[in-house]
């Protein structure tokens, strides 16, 4: 936390002593306050600059032009709120107490959370399939129309080992990419694509303390299935074994958004997040007040039916989830035969969840079909050529409906199969070159536990 003395100033201060204020505090803003200490306002440097090409003076009063309909959130307010503005190019939120007075600022790389020490720590998360509903659970979707989803964990896993270590030396090993990268301390690690989450996730914590950690992950990068957030949720459970007051589930999923959406301004939703935290067979409602995580309580015999009933599809095409998730904003906003499809999902979400707890697959399988030709018209970068051709060859053989996972694009197709149609479905997709797995599903989330290793 910065001192307050760098961020506020009095409500007769000068643009020139505001300009001293921002010198300070490196924020770009400062709060203007009364004799009391409320925010009355705030000024920026554009505010400032704005105000100079109208009159050249440092002298004039920043009470002239201050903005006093500023955006602010309470002391108290939930991390899932804060998040929400922040989310919403808003760089500076204030934390105001009952009387108006600054708390706390937070920015998108800066939201502090306390520490604690221990000596080892193992997690892992599970990344999920996704029924119906992707698309509604970006934020500047739900936050006017709302959104849903449908998903479920499945037993593929990201994997994270942390150890403290007697100095201040930092040494993060990605198994997937085979590679290290070390320096003497935190604030010492260099940038590098190849560990930007990993490192966006240590800075986000911040451990005032040396560590080794160790990533791997059982599925490929752009795979669809949430890997992101997977990877984010088993580190931040690590991290979170070395605390005496550890995060709430709530708390590890927004942290996992924040260093993902935030901190690297990668555009997605919310889903990953909450389901490799939560786990099992989740329905969520994402709004502007809240999110909710619903678990759906199948039957076993169900689950059993459905994991006998669907195939996981390698297509070997890595996606770009970001941009897919870029293009379909720009679409929904302007286009109505995106929009439509936006709300069809919503539509389709309620019927999924509807027919799974009643076991009626059939009816899913056909929603999955339903789900796919909306999600193809939230952008022209959702499917290609190649990947229709994959799509009508399952349908060709045995397949009631299917997805691609997450973005779309490339990674996982998820088919439902028709009863007695499996081996000859999984041999006529792999003659096409793909590869198959069967899903099988993970009742837990994301898991973290302490552990000695004797020497």
């Amino acid at each position: 936390m910065r001192k307050h003395e760098q961020l506020t100033i009095g409500e007769g201060a000068t643009i020139g002593a505001a300009f001293e204020k921002l010198n300070a505090n490196k924020l770009g803003i400062v709060f203007m306050i009364d004799e009391h200490l409320k925010v009355l306002g705030v000024v920026t440097d554009g505010d400032i600059r704005r105000r100079l090409l109208q009159d050249p003076s440092l002298g004039a009063p920043i009470a002239a032009f201050a903005n006093r309909d500023f955006v602010h959130a309470r002391s108290d307010a939930p991390r899932e709120y804060v998040l929400k503005l922040l989310d919403q190019r808003i760089h500076v939120v204030p934390a105001l107490d009952a009387d108006g007075r600054l708390v706390d600022v937070f920015t998108r790389d800066r939201f502090a959370a306390e520490r604690e020490r221990e000596v080892l720590a193992r997690a892992r998360a599970p990344v999920r399939i996704s029924f119906s509903g992707g698309g509604t659970d970006l934020t500047y979707y739900f936050m006017q129309n709302g959104g849903a989803v449908v998903n479920a964990t499945i037993q593929k896993y990201a994997h994270a080992t942390l150890r403290r270590r007697g100095d201040d030396g930092v040494r993060i090993y990605s198994h997937d990419f085979r590679r290290t990268l070390e320096a003497a301390s935190l604030a010492a690690l260099p940038d590098d694509r190849a560990f930007r989450l990993l490192l966006s996730v240590v800075r986000l914590v911040e451990p005032d303390y040396g560590f080794d950690l160790e990533v791997s992950a059982d599925f490929p990068v752009g795979s669809g299935l949430g890997g992101s957030a997977v990877v984010a949720a088993a580190v931040i459970g690590c991290f979170n074994e070395f605390r005496s007051d550890q995060w709430d589930r709530h708390e590890i999923a927004e942290m996992a958004f924040q260093a993902e959406r935030l901190m690297l301004s990668i555009p997605g939703g919310w889903q990953d997040q909450y389901a490799t935290v939560f786990g099992g067979f989740n329905y969520m409602e994402f709004a502007a007040e809240q999110n909710l995580v619903i678990p759906l309580r199948l039957d076993r015999n169900t689950i059993a039916e459905l994991e006998e009933s669907l195939v996981l599809c390698y297509t070997g095409v890595n996606h770009d989830s970001g941009s897919i998730h870029s293009s379909q904003k720009e679409r929904v906003v302007s286009d109505e035969t995106a929009a439509a499809a936006a709300r069809e999902q919503m539509r389709l979400t309620r019927e999924m969840k509807h027919h799974l707890l009643r076991g009626r697959l059939r009816e899913c399988g056909s929603l999955l079909d339903a789900a796919w030709q909306a999600k193809r018209r939230f952008s022209p970068l959702v499917s290609s050529g190649p990947l229709d051709d994959i799509y009508e060859h399952a349908m060709s053989n045995g397949a009631l409906g299917g997805k691609l996972l997450g973005a779309g694009g490339g990674g996982y197709f998820l088919f439902f199969v028709k009863p007695l149609s499996r081996y000859a479905f999984v041999e006529s997709m792999e003659r096409k070159g793909l590869t198959c797995d069967r899903v099988r599903f993970e009742s837990d989330g994301l898991r973290s536990w302490k552990s000695r290793i004797e020497t």
